[in-house]
Protein backbone atom coordinates (compact mmCIF):
# COMPACT_ATOMS: atom_id res chain seq x y z
CA UNK A 1 0.00 0.00 0.00
CA UNK A 2 2.88 2.33 0.75
CA UNK A 3 4.06 2.16 -2.86
CA UNK A 4 0.60 3.20 -4.08
CA UNK A 5 0.64 6.19 -1.71
CA UNK A 6 4.08 7.16 -2.98
CA UNK A 7 2.75 7.36 -6.51
CA UNK A 8 -0.11 9.58 -5.34
CA UNK A 9 2.20 11.87 -3.38
CA UNK A 10 4.54 12.25 -6.33
CA UNK A 11 1.77 13.94 -8.29
CA UNK A 12 0.66 16.34 -5.57
CA UNK A 13 3.34 18.94 -6.19
CA UNK A 14 2.35 19.35 -9.82
CA UNK A 15 -1.40 19.16 -9.32
CA UNK A 16 -2.14 20.91 -6.04
CA UNK A 17 -3.99 24.14 -6.79
CA UNK A 18 -3.09 27.55 -5.48
CA UNK A 19 -5.83 29.40 -3.69
CA UNK A 20 -7.90 32.08 -5.31
CA UNK A 21 -11.50 33.11 -5.44
CA UNK A 22 -13.95 30.32 -4.63
CA UNK A 23 -15.25 28.22 -7.46
CA UNK A 24 -18.72 29.46 -8.23
CA UNK A 25 -20.12 27.24 -10.90
CA UNK A 26 -19.64 26.04 -14.43
CA UNK A 27 -19.66 28.03 -17.64
CA UNK A 28 -22.88 28.91 -19.38
CA UNK A 29 -22.87 26.52 -22.26
CA UNK A 30 -24.59 28.82 -24.71
CA UNK A 31 -22.41 31.87 -24.25
CA UNK A 32 -20.31 32.84 -27.27
CA UNK A 33 -16.52 32.81 -27.06
CA UNK A 34 -16.18 36.57 -27.42
CA UNK A 35 -18.56 39.33 -26.51
CA UNK A 36 -17.67 41.20 -29.68
CA UNK A 37 -21.10 40.95 -31.38
CA UNK A 38 -22.81 42.10 -28.20
CA UNK A 39 -20.12 44.67 -27.58
CA UNK A 40 -20.62 46.16 -31.01
CA UNK A 41 -24.21 46.83 -30.11
CA UNK A 42 -23.21 48.36 -26.80
CA UNK A 43 -20.38 50.63 -27.83
CA UNK A 44 -19.47 50.33 -31.47
CA UNK A 45 -15.92 49.29 -30.52
CA UNK A 46 -14.16 46.56 -28.60
CA UNK A 47 -10.89 46.14 -26.78
CA UNK A 48 -8.76 43.09 -26.02
CA UNK A 49 -7.72 42.63 -22.39
CA UNK A 50 -4.72 40.38 -21.74
CA UNK A 51 -4.68 38.40 -18.51
CA UNK A 52 -2.80 35.66 -16.69
CA UNK A 53 -3.71 32.60 -14.64
CA UNK A 54 -2.87 33.52 -11.04
CA UNK A 55 -4.30 30.47 -9.26
CA UNK A 56 -5.88 27.10 -10.02
CA UNK A 57 -9.32 26.06 -8.81
CA UNK A 58 -11.41 22.90 -9.33
CA UNK A 59 -12.80 23.12 -12.87
CA UNK A 60 -11.63 26.73 -13.16
CA UNK A 61 -8.81 29.26 -12.80
CA UNK A 62 -8.34 32.64 -11.14
CA UNK A 63 -7.02 35.40 -13.43
CA UNK A 64 -5.26 38.62 -12.50
CA UNK A 65 -7.78 41.02 -14.06
CA UNK A 66 -11.07 42.18 -12.57
CA UNK A 67 -13.80 44.79 -12.72
CA UNK A 68 -11.35 47.71 -12.78
CA UNK A 69 -9.99 46.23 -16.02
CA UNK A 70 -13.46 45.98 -17.57
CA UNK A 71 -14.23 42.29 -16.97
CA UNK A 72 -17.82 41.25 -16.30
CA UNK A 73 -19.67 38.01 -15.62
CA UNK A 74 -20.38 36.20 -18.87
CA UNK A 75 -17.28 37.35 -20.74
CA UNK A 76 -15.58 34.62 -22.74
CA UNK A 77 -11.87 34.01 -22.14
CA UNK A 78 -9.41 32.17 -24.35
CA UNK A 79 -6.19 30.78 -22.85
CA UNK A 80 -3.19 30.06 -25.08
CA UNK A 81 -1.11 27.28 -23.56
CA UNK A 82 2.66 27.51 -23.83
CA UNK A 83 2.93 23.97 -25.15
CA UNK A 84 0.34 24.77 -27.82
CA UNK A 85 -3.42 24.65 -28.06
CA UNK A 86 -6.20 26.76 -26.64
CA UNK A 87 -8.62 26.39 -23.74
CA UNK A 88 -11.85 28.39 -23.55
CA UNK A 89 -13.80 29.47 -20.50
CA UNK A 90 -16.32 31.93 -19.11
CA UNK A 91 -16.07 34.52 -16.34
CA UNK A 92 -18.38 33.40 -13.51
CA UNK A 93 -17.23 35.67 -10.67
CA UNK A 94 -15.61 39.12 -10.76
CA UNK A 95 -13.67 40.91 -8.05
CA UNK A 96 -12.09 44.31 -8.22
CA UNK A 97 -8.65 42.95 -9.11
CA UNK A 98 -9.31 39.34 -10.11
CA UNK A 99 -11.91 37.10 -11.69
CA UNK A 100 -12.81 33.43 -11.68
CA UNK A 101 -13.04 31.69 -15.05
CA UNK A 102 -14.81 28.33 -15.35
CA UNK A 103 -13.30 26.19 -18.11
CA UNK A 104 -15.57 24.77 -20.79
CA UNK A 105 -13.79 21.45 -20.45
CA UNK A 106 -13.40 20.65 -16.72
CA UNK A 107 -10.74 18.07 -17.59
CA UNK A 108 -8.54 20.61 -19.38
CA UNK A 109 -5.22 21.59 -17.80
CA UNK A 110 -4.01 25.18 -17.66
CA UNK A 111 -0.72 26.00 -15.93
CA UNK A 112 -0.09 28.91 -13.60
CA UNK A 113 1.00 31.95 -15.59
CA UNK A 114 -0.76 30.87 -18.79
CA UNK A 115 -1.59 33.86 -20.94
CA UNK A 116 -5.16 34.55 -22.02
CA UNK A 117 -7.34 37.26 -23.46
CA UNK A 118 -10.93 38.42 -23.60
CA UNK A 119 -12.75 40.96 -25.74
CA UNK A 120 -14.82 43.61 -23.96
CA UNK A 121 -16.79 46.70 -25.06
CA UNK A 122 -14.61 49.81 -24.99
CA UNK A 123 -17.48 51.62 -23.31
CA UNK A 124 -16.78 49.73 -20.07
CA UNK A 125 -13.38 51.35 -19.77
CA UNK A 126 -14.61 54.69 -21.09
CA UNK A 127 -17.31 54.81 -18.43
CA UNK A 128 -20.08 55.38 -20.96
CA UNK A 129 -23.62 55.46 -19.54
CA UNK A 130 -26.69 55.41 -21.74
CA UNK A 131 -29.32 58.06 -21.19
CA UNK A 132 -32.71 56.46 -20.56
CA UNK A 133 -35.77 58.71 -20.81
CA UNK A 134 -38.53 58.26 -18.20
CA UNK A 135 -41.59 56.42 -19.41
CA UNK A 136 -43.96 59.10 -18.09
CA UNK A 137 -43.66 62.76 -17.17
CA UNK A 138 -43.78 63.77 -13.49
CA UNK A 139 -47.36 64.61 -12.50
CA UNK A 140 -46.71 66.89 -9.55
CA UNK A 141 -44.13 69.38 -8.42
CA UNK A 142 -43.11 67.00 -5.66
CA UNK A 143 -42.29 64.39 -8.28
CA UNK A 144 -40.36 66.80 -10.49
CA UNK A 145 -36.70 65.97 -10.96
CA UNK A 146 -34.24 67.83 -8.77
CA UNK A 147 -31.78 70.04 -10.65
CA UNK A 148 -28.25 69.38 -9.48
CA UNK A 149 -25.81 72.25 -9.12
CA UNK A 150 -23.12 72.19 -11.78
CA UNK A 151 -19.87 74.05 -12.15
CA UNK A 152 -19.40 76.57 -14.94
CA UNK A 153 -17.14 75.35 -17.71
CA UNK A 154 -16.22 76.37 -21.24
CA UNK A 155 -18.58 75.26 -23.99
CA UNK A 156 -18.23 71.65 -25.10
CA UNK A 157 -15.93 71.37 -28.10
CA UNK A 158 -17.48 68.07 -29.23
CA UNK A 159 -21.18 67.45 -29.60
CA UNK A 160 -23.28 64.44 -30.49
CA UNK A 161 -25.30 66.21 -33.18
CA UNK A 162 -24.45 63.49 -35.70
CA UNK A 163 -25.40 60.66 -33.35
CA UNK A 164 -28.75 59.04 -34.11
CA UNK A 165 -30.98 56.90 -31.97
CA UNK A 166 -30.23 53.20 -32.34
CA UNK A 167 -26.53 53.66 -33.06
CA UNK A 168 -23.81 52.44 -30.69
CA UNK A 169 -22.67 55.19 -28.33
CA UNK A 170 -19.19 55.42 -29.86
CA UNK A 171 -20.24 54.91 -33.48
CA UNK A 172 -19.25 58.47 -34.48
CA UNK A 173 -15.93 58.48 -32.66
CA UNK A 174 -12.99 58.65 -35.07
CA UNK A 175 -10.34 56.07 -34.11
CA UNK A 176 -6.82 57.29 -33.43
CA UNK A 177 -3.91 56.20 -35.56
CA UNK A 178 -0.91 54.65 -33.80
CA UNK A 179 1.12 57.87 -34.04
CA UNK A 180 -1.79 59.71 -32.38
CA UNK A 181 -2.13 57.30 -29.46
CA UNK A 182 -0.22 57.58 -26.22
CA UNK A 183 2.24 54.77 -25.38
CA UNK A 184 1.30 52.32 -22.66
CA UNK A 185 3.11 49.83 -20.44
CA UNK A 186 1.90 47.08 -18.14
CA UNK A 187 3.27 44.07 -16.36
CA UNK A 188 3.43 41.98 -13.25
CA UNK A 189 5.97 40.52 -10.86
CA UNK A 190 5.04 37.36 -9.02
CA UNK A 191 6.40 34.68 -6.75
CA UNK A 192 5.05 31.31 -5.68
CA UNK A 193 6.15 28.58 -3.31
CA UNK A 194 4.85 25.03 -2.88
CA UNK A 195 5.96 22.80 -0.01
CA UNK A 196 4.78 19.21 0.42
CA UNK A 197 5.82 16.83 3.19
CA UNK A 198 4.68 13.26 3.83
CA UNK A 199 5.11 10.77 6.64
CA UNK A 200 6.20 8.07 4.19
CA UNK A 201 10.03 8.08 4.33
CA UNK A 202 9.89 11.61 5.80
CA UNK A 203 10.07 13.07 2.31
CA UNK A 204 9.75 16.80 1.58
CA UNK A 205 9.35 18.39 -1.86
CA UNK A 206 9.61 22.08 -2.67
CA UNK A 207 9.01 24.15 -5.78
CA UNK A 208 9.71 27.89 -5.80
CA UNK A 209 9.14 30.24 -8.73
CA UNK A 210 9.91 33.93 -9.29
CA UNK A 211 8.67 35.49 -12.50
CA UNK A 212 7.88 38.70 -14.31
CA UNK A 213 6.11 39.81 -17.45
CA UNK A 214 6.24 43.15 -19.21
CA UNK A 215 4.34 44.72 -22.11
CA UNK A 216 5.32 47.99 -23.81
CA UNK A 217 2.95 49.17 -26.54
CA UNK A 218 3.25 51.97 -29.08
CA UNK A 219 6.35 53.62 -27.61
CA UNK A 220 7.63 54.19 -31.15
CA UNK A 221 4.23 55.36 -32.40
CA UNK A 222 3.92 52.48 -34.87
CA UNK A 223 1.41 50.31 -33.01
CA UNK A 224 4.15 47.89 -31.97
CA UNK A 225 4.24 45.71 -28.85
CA UNK A 226 7.27 44.43 -26.97
CA UNK A 227 6.47 41.45 -24.70
CA UNK A 228 8.77 39.67 -22.24
CA UNK A 229 7.88 36.82 -19.87
CA UNK A 230 10.41 34.89 -17.81
CA UNK A 231 10.72 33.00 -14.54
CA UNK A 232 13.34 31.50 -12.23
CA UNK A 233 12.48 28.00 -11.01
CA UNK A 234 13.95 25.97 -8.16
CA UNK A 235 12.98 22.39 -7.28
CA UNK A 236 14.25 20.28 -4.40
CA UNK A 237 13.57 16.90 -2.81
CA UNK A 238 14.79 16.06 0.71
CA UNK A 239 14.89 12.43 1.89
CA UNK A 240 16.52 10.85 4.98
CA UNK A 241 19.08 8.76 3.06
CA UNK A 242 20.95 11.86 1.82
CA UNK A 243 19.89 11.12 -1.75
CA UNK A 244 18.51 14.64 -2.07
CA UNK A 245 17.86 16.33 -5.40
CA UNK A 246 17.97 20.01 -6.36
CA UNK A 247 17.43 21.73 -9.67
CA UNK A 248 17.09 25.36 -10.73
CA UNK A 249 17.11 27.39 -13.90
CA UNK A 250 15.89 30.36 -15.89
CA UNK A 251 13.08 29.86 -18.38
CA UNK A 252 12.10 32.48 -20.93
CA UNK A 253 8.51 31.90 -21.97
CA UNK A 254 8.23 34.89 -24.27
CA UNK A 255 10.48 37.59 -25.70
CA UNK A 256 8.92 39.01 -28.84
CA UNK A 257 8.27 42.14 -30.87
CA UNK A 258 5.05 42.45 -32.89
CA UNK A 259 3.79 45.07 -35.29
CA UNK A 260 0.53 45.63 -37.14
CA UNK A 261 -2.88 43.93 -37.06
CA UNK A 262 -4.93 47.06 -36.46
CA UNK A 263 -7.68 48.77 -38.40
CA UNK A 264 -4.93 50.73 -40.15
CA UNK A 265 -2.63 47.77 -40.88
CA UNK A 266 -3.93 44.46 -42.23
CA UNK A 267 -0.54 42.73 -41.90
CA UNK A 268 0.93 41.54 -38.61
CA UNK A 269 4.50 40.40 -37.99
CA UNK A 270 5.94 38.97 -34.78
CA UNK A 271 9.44 37.68 -34.19
CA UNK A 272 11.32 36.34 -31.21
CA UNK A 273 9.96 33.67 -28.83
CA UNK A 274 6.16 33.51 -28.64
CA UNK A 275 3.14 31.24 -28.86
CA UNK A 276 1.96 31.30 -32.45
CA UNK A 277 -1.11 33.49 -32.83
CA UNK A 278 -2.58 32.37 -36.13
CA UNK A 279 -2.79 28.72 -35.07
CA UNK A 280 -1.78 28.25 -31.41
CA UNK A 281 -1.96 24.47 -31.81
CA UNK A 282 1.42 24.64 -33.58
CA UNK A 283 3.04 25.69 -30.29
CA UNK A 284 5.77 28.09 -29.17
CA UNK A 285 8.18 29.36 -31.80
CA UNK A 286 11.67 30.85 -31.83
CA UNK A 287 11.33 32.60 -35.15
CA UNK A 288 8.97 34.80 -37.10
CA UNK A 289 5.24 34.70 -37.88
CA UNK A 290 3.39 36.71 -40.49
CA UNK A 291 -0.36 37.10 -40.83
CA UNK A 292 -2.74 39.15 -42.97
CA UNK A 293 -6.35 40.07 -42.36
CA UNK A 294 -8.33 39.82 -45.59
CA UNK A 295 -11.48 41.65 -46.53
CA UNK A 296 -14.41 40.32 -44.54
CA UNK A 297 -12.23 39.26 -41.61
CA UNK A 298 -10.61 36.05 -42.89
CA UNK A 299 -6.89 35.57 -42.26
CA UNK A 300 -3.90 33.89 -43.84
CA UNK A 301 -0.41 33.48 -42.43
CA UNK A 302 2.83 31.52 -42.16
CA UNK A 303 5.67 30.98 -39.69
CA UNK A 304 9.28 29.84 -39.71
CA UNK A 305 11.66 28.99 -36.88
CA UNK A 306 12.71 26.58 -34.15
CA UNK A 307 10.41 24.90 -31.62
CA UNK A 308 11.50 24.91 -27.95
CA UNK A 309 11.09 21.55 -26.27
CA UNK A 310 7.87 21.60 -24.17
CA UNK A 311 9.51 21.04 -20.80
CA UNK A 312 10.64 23.23 -17.91
CA UNK A 313 13.96 24.11 -19.62
CA UNK A 314 12.47 25.18 -22.99
CA UNK A 315 15.70 24.25 -24.76
CA UNK A 316 15.66 25.23 -28.43
CA UNK A 317 17.62 24.64 -31.61
CA UNK A 318 16.87 20.94 -32.20
CA UNK A 319 13.51 21.10 -34.02
CA UNK A 320 12.89 23.37 -37.01
CA UNK A 321 9.40 24.02 -38.35
CA UNK A 322 7.64 25.73 -41.23
CA UNK A 323 3.88 26.21 -41.15
CA UNK A 324 1.06 28.00 -42.92
CA UNK A 325 -2.64 28.48 -42.20
CA UNK A 326 -5.87 29.95 -43.52
CA UNK A 327 -8.77 31.01 -41.28
CA UNK A 328 -12.16 31.71 -42.82
CA UNK A 329 -14.92 33.68 -41.09
CA UNK A 330 -18.51 34.03 -42.25
CA UNK A 331 -18.52 37.75 -41.44
CA UNK A 332 -16.71 40.22 -39.19
CA UNK A 333 -18.68 39.09 -36.14
CA UNK A 334 -16.77 35.76 -36.39
CA UNK A 335 -19.79 33.81 -35.18
CA UNK A 336 -18.87 31.08 -37.65
CA UNK A 337 -15.26 30.30 -38.55
CA UNK A 338 -13.06 27.49 -39.82
CA UNK A 339 -9.31 27.13 -40.17
CA UNK A 340 -6.81 24.73 -41.67
CA UNK A 341 -3.05 24.65 -41.23
CA UNK A 342 -0.04 22.52 -42.13
CA UNK A 343 3.27 22.15 -40.29
CA UNK A 344 6.49 20.45 -41.40
CA UNK A 345 9.18 19.79 -38.75
CA UNK A 346 12.82 18.68 -38.88
CA UNK A 347 14.62 17.06 -35.94
CA UNK A 348 18.39 17.71 -36.05
CA UNK A 349 17.98 18.40 -39.75
CA UNK A 350 16.15 15.16 -40.55
CA UNK A 351 12.52 15.01 -41.66
CA UNK A 352 10.23 14.41 -38.70
CA UNK A 353 6.57 15.36 -38.51
CA UNK A 354 4.00 16.17 -41.19
CA UNK A 355 1.00 17.60 -39.35
CA UNK A 356 -2.29 19.09 -40.50
CA UNK A 357 -4.75 20.79 -38.15
CA UNK A 358 -8.35 21.77 -38.86
CA UNK A 359 -10.70 23.74 -36.59
CA UNK A 360 -14.34 24.79 -36.74
CA UNK A 361 -16.35 27.11 -34.49
CA UNK A 362 -20.00 28.12 -34.53
CA UNK A 363 -20.80 30.47 -31.66
CA UNK A 364 -24.19 32.18 -31.97
CA UNK A 365 -25.60 34.12 -29.03
CA UNK A 366 -28.60 31.75 -29.02
CA UNK A 367 -28.81 28.09 -29.97
CA UNK A 368 -26.16 25.41 -30.03
CA UNK A 369 -22.49 26.36 -29.89
CA UNK A 370 -19.97 24.05 -31.54
CA UNK A 371 -16.19 23.75 -31.50
CA UNK A 372 -14.04 21.09 -33.13
CA UNK A 373 -10.30 20.62 -33.62
CA UNK A 374 -8.53 17.73 -35.35
CA UNK A 375 -4.80 16.88 -35.54
CA UNK A 376 -3.96 14.60 -38.49
CA UNK A 377 -0.46 13.14 -39.03
CA UNK A 378 0.87 11.93 -42.36
CA UNK A 379 3.35 9.03 -42.18
CA UNK A 380 5.74 7.67 -44.78
CA UNK A 381 7.42 4.30 -45.18
CA UNK A 382 10.21 5.48 -42.89
CA UNK A 383 7.86 5.62 -39.88
CA UNK A 384 8.23 2.07 -38.60
CA UNK A 385 5.55 2.21 -35.90
CA UNK A 386 2.78 3.42 -38.18
CA UNK A 387 3.72 2.73 -41.78
CA UNK A 388 2.63 4.96 -44.67
CA UNK A 389 -0.74 6.67 -44.44
CA UNK A 390 -2.67 9.24 -42.42
CA UNK A 391 -3.95 9.00 -38.85
CA UNK A 392 -6.18 11.08 -36.61
CA UNK A 393 -3.78 11.72 -33.73
CA UNK A 394 -5.88 14.06 -31.63
CA UNK A 395 -9.45 15.38 -31.70
CA UNK A 396 -11.61 17.64 -29.57
CA UNK A 397 -15.32 18.15 -30.28
CA UNK A 398 -17.73 20.05 -28.05
CA UNK A 399 -21.35 21.14 -28.50
CA UNK A 400 -23.18 23.16 -25.88
CA UNK A 401 -26.35 25.13 -25.38
CA UNK A 402 -28.07 27.24 -22.78
CA UNK A 403 -31.84 26.95 -22.95
CA UNK A 404 -34.39 29.67 -22.29
CA UNK A 405 -35.40 28.16 -18.96
CA UNK A 406 -31.84 28.32 -17.66
CA UNK A 407 -30.83 24.69 -18.26
CA UNK A 408 -27.41 24.10 -19.81
CA UNK A 409 -26.30 21.03 -21.70
CA UNK A 410 -22.93 20.17 -23.23
CA UNK A 411 -21.26 17.09 -24.61
CA UNK A 412 -17.58 16.62 -25.32
CA UNK A 413 -15.59 14.00 -27.23
CA UNK A 414 -11.80 13.71 -27.06
CA UNK A 415 -9.39 11.36 -28.81
CA UNK A 416 -5.67 11.07 -28.22
CA UNK A 417 -3.02 8.86 -29.79
CA UNK A 418 0.75 9.17 -29.47
CA UNK A 419 2.40 10.54 -32.62
CA UNK A 420 5.41 8.75 -34.06
CA UNK A 421 7.97 11.58 -33.97
CA UNK A 422 11.65 12.03 -33.11
CA UNK A 423 11.16 15.31 -31.23
CA UNK A 424 11.76 15.05 -27.46
CA UNK A 425 8.11 15.62 -26.66
CA UNK A 426 7.15 12.22 -25.27
CA UNK A 427 9.06 9.44 -23.45
CA UNK A 428 10.73 6.70 -25.44
CA UNK A 429 8.13 4.07 -26.38
CA UNK A 430 8.24 0.80 -28.25
CA UNK A 431 6.86 0.59 -31.78
CA UNK A 432 4.00 -1.56 -30.45
CA UNK A 433 3.04 1.09 -27.91
CA UNK A 434 3.21 3.85 -30.52
CA UNK A 435 0.98 1.84 -32.82
CA UNK A 436 -1.65 0.83 -30.25
CA UNK A 437 -1.78 3.38 -27.41
CA UNK A 438 -4.82 5.65 -27.55
CA UNK A 439 -7.56 7.09 -25.36
CA UNK A 440 -11.12 8.10 -26.24
CA UNK A 441 -13.56 9.85 -23.91
CA UNK A 442 -17.16 11.04 -24.21
CA UNK A 443 -18.60 13.32 -21.52
CA UNK A 444 -22.00 14.86 -20.83
CA UNK A 445 -22.49 17.96 -18.68
CA UNK A 446 -25.91 19.20 -17.47
CA UNK A 447 -26.82 22.14 -15.22
CA UNK A 448 -30.12 23.48 -13.91
CA UNK A 449 -30.84 26.62 -11.89
CA UNK A 450 -33.68 25.94 -9.48
CA UNK A 451 -33.76 29.61 -8.44
CA UNK A 452 -31.37 32.55 -8.08
CA UNK A 453 -29.50 30.80 -5.28
CA UNK A 454 -29.72 27.04 -5.90
CA UNK A 455 -28.16 25.18 -8.80
CA UNK A 456 -27.82 21.49 -9.71
CA UNK A 457 -24.90 20.08 -11.70
CA UNK A 458 -24.45 16.60 -13.17
CA UNK A 459 -21.41 15.33 -15.08
CA UNK A 460 -20.80 11.88 -16.55
CA UNK A 461 -18.13 10.44 -18.80
CA UNK A 462 -17.01 7.15 -20.32
CA UNK A 463 -13.56 6.31 -21.67
CA UNK A 464 -11.67 3.51 -23.35
CA UNK A 465 -8.07 2.82 -24.26
CA UNK A 466 -6.14 -0.01 -25.90
CA UNK A 467 -6.64 -2.26 -22.85
CA UNK A 468 -9.94 -1.52 -21.12
CA UNK A 469 -12.65 1.06 -20.44
CA UNK A 470 -14.18 2.94 -17.53
CA UNK A 471 -16.19 5.96 -16.51
CA UNK A 472 -16.70 8.79 -14.05
CA UNK A 473 -19.57 10.85 -12.73
CA UNK A 474 -20.41 13.65 -10.34
CA UNK A 475 -23.66 15.04 -8.96
CA UNK A 476 -23.54 18.35 -7.08
CA UNK A 477 -25.72 21.08 -5.65
CA UNK A 478 -24.39 24.65 -5.45
CA UNK A 479 -25.85 27.25 -3.08
CA UNK A 480 -25.29 30.99 -3.42
CA UNK A 481 -25.78 33.54 -0.65
CA UNK A 482 -24.96 30.96 1.99
CA UNK A 483 -24.32 32.57 5.39
CA UNK A 484 -24.62 36.01 3.78
CA UNK A 485 -24.57 37.59 0.34
CA UNK A 486 -20.86 36.84 -0.12
CA UNK A 487 -21.07 33.17 0.84
CA UNK A 488 -21.54 30.09 -1.27
CA UNK A 489 -21.28 26.36 -0.83
CA UNK A 490 -21.18 23.10 -2.76
CA UNK A 491 -21.96 19.48 -1.92
CA UNK A 492 -21.00 16.79 -4.43
CA UNK A 493 -21.06 13.01 -4.79
CA UNK A 494 -18.59 11.47 -7.24
CA UNK A 495 -17.33 8.16 -8.55
CA UNK A 496 -14.45 7.15 -10.83
CA UNK A 497 -13.64 3.85 -12.52
CA UNK A 498 -10.02 4.07 -13.64
CA UNK A 499 -7.56 1.76 -15.31
CA UNK A 500 -5.76 0.69 -12.12
CA UNK A 501 -8.18 1.80 -9.42
CA UNK A 502 -11.70 2.98 -8.72
CA UNK A 503 -13.08 5.40 -6.16
CA UNK A 504 -16.26 6.96 -4.86
CA UNK A 505 -16.72 9.76 -2.36
CA UNK A 506 -18.25 13.02 -1.22
CA UNK A 507 -16.93 16.59 -1.28
CA UNK A 508 -18.19 19.70 0.55
CA UNK A 509 -16.92 23.22 -0.06
CA UNK A 510 -17.61 26.62 1.48
CA UNK A 511 -16.44 30.12 0.53
CA UNK A 512 -17.02 33.44 2.25
CA UNK A 513 -16.04 36.70 0.61
CA UNK A 514 -15.25 40.08 2.14
CA UNK A 515 -14.01 43.48 1.01
CA UNK A 516 -10.45 42.22 0.54
CA UNK A 517 -10.89 38.73 -0.91
CA UNK A 518 -12.31 35.42 0.28
CA UNK A 519 -11.89 32.56 2.73
CA UNK A 520 -12.32 29.08 1.28
CA UNK A 521 -12.58 25.61 2.77
CA UNK A 522 -13.11 22.13 1.40
CA UNK A 523 -13.40 18.60 2.79
CA UNK A 524 -13.37 15.44 0.71
CA UNK A 525 -13.64 11.76 1.54
CA UNK A 526 -12.88 9.10 -1.06
CA UNK A 527 -12.81 5.31 -0.82
CA UNK A 528 -10.24 3.87 -3.26
CA UNK A 529 -10.06 0.29 -4.49
CA UNK A 530 -6.71 -0.59 -6.09
CA UNK A 531 -6.23 -3.38 -8.62
CA UNK A 532 -3.39 -5.84 -8.13
CA UNK A 533 -3.61 -6.18 -4.33
CA UNK A 534 -5.23 -8.95 -2.29
CA UNK A 535 -8.58 -8.44 -0.56
CA UNK A 536 -6.93 -7.50 2.75
CA UNK A 537 -4.96 -4.63 1.27
CA UNK A 538 -6.85 -3.35 -1.77
CA UNK A 539 -8.96 -0.62 -0.17
CA UNK A 540 -7.65 2.78 0.89
CA UNK A 541 -9.78 5.50 2.49
CA UNK A 542 -8.58 9.06 1.93
CA UNK A 543 -9.53 12.24 3.79
CA UNK A 544 -8.56 15.61 2.34
CA UNK A 545 -8.98 19.02 3.99
CA UNK A 546 -8.10 22.37 2.44
CA UNK A 547 -8.26 25.88 3.93
CA UNK A 548 -7.40 28.96 1.92
CA UNK A 549 -7.35 32.72 1.85
CA UNK A 550 -6.92 35.16 -1.02
CA UNK A 551 -6.42 38.89 -0.69
CA UNK A 552 -6.05 41.79 -3.11
CA UNK A 553 -5.60 45.56 -2.93
CA UNK A 554 -6.48 48.52 -5.10
CA UNK A 555 -2.76 49.16 -5.63
CA UNK A 556 -2.37 45.95 -7.64
CA UNK A 557 -1.10 43.58 -4.94
CA UNK A 558 -2.65 40.12 -4.63
CA UNK A 559 -1.86 37.29 -2.24
CA UNK A 560 -3.13 33.74 -1.97
CA UNK A 561 -2.39 30.94 0.47
CA UNK A 562 -3.60 27.35 0.77
CA UNK A 563 -3.01 24.77 3.48
CA UNK A 564 -3.95 21.21 2.54
CA UNK A 565 -3.81 17.91 4.41
CA UNK A 566 -4.30 14.27 3.35
CA UNK A 567 -4.93 11.37 5.71
CA UNK A 568 -4.81 7.69 4.70
CA UNK A 569 -4.84 4.54 6.83
CA UNK A 570 -1.36 5.01 8.24
CA UNK A 571 0.19 7.86 6.26
CA UNK A 572 -0.32 11.62 6.19
CA UNK A 573 0.77 14.45 3.91
CA UNK A 574 0.66 18.23 4.21
CA UNK A 575 1.03 20.97 1.63
CA UNK A 576 1.46 24.73 1.76
CA UNK A 577 0.86 26.85 -1.35
CA UNK A 578 1.68 30.59 -1.42
CA UNK A 579 1.31 33.06 -4.28
CA UNK A 580 2.19 36.78 -4.30
CA UNK A 581 1.79 39.15 -7.24
CA UNK A 582 2.12 42.84 -8.02
CA UNK A 583 0.43 44.09 -11.20
CA UNK A 584 1.15 47.46 -12.73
Amino acid sequence: MRSWIAVALASLLASAPLVGAPYTGAPLAGAPYTSAPRAAQESGDTQTVELRVAALRPRGVLVDRGSVDGLAIGDRVRFRRRAGGIVDGRVVEVGERNALVALDDPAATVELGTRGETTIPSSRLAGEIERIAPETEPETAAEAPIELATEDHPPWTKTDDEWQAGEPLLARIVPLRPDERAPSSSGRIWASADEITSSEDDRTDGFERLGASFRAANHLGRGETLAIDFELDARRTDVPDNDDETDSGLRIDRASYSLGDSRFASDRVEFGRFLQRGMPEFGVLDGVEWGRRLSGGSRVGASLGYMPEPDRDFESGHDFQASAYYRWVFDESEVCSAAIGAQKTLHHGDSDRDLAIATFEYLPADGWNAHATAWVDYYTSGDQARGPGVELTQAYVRASRRFAGGDELAWTYTHFAIPDIERNEIPELSNAALADDRNDRFALDWRRSLDDELRLRAEAGVWSDEFESGGDGELAVEKRRLFGDDGRGELALFGVSGRFSSAYGVRAGLAKGDAYGAWTGEYEFAQHTIDGFDSTNDELPQHRLRLGRDWHSASGWSFACDVEAWLWDQETAFALHVFLQRSF
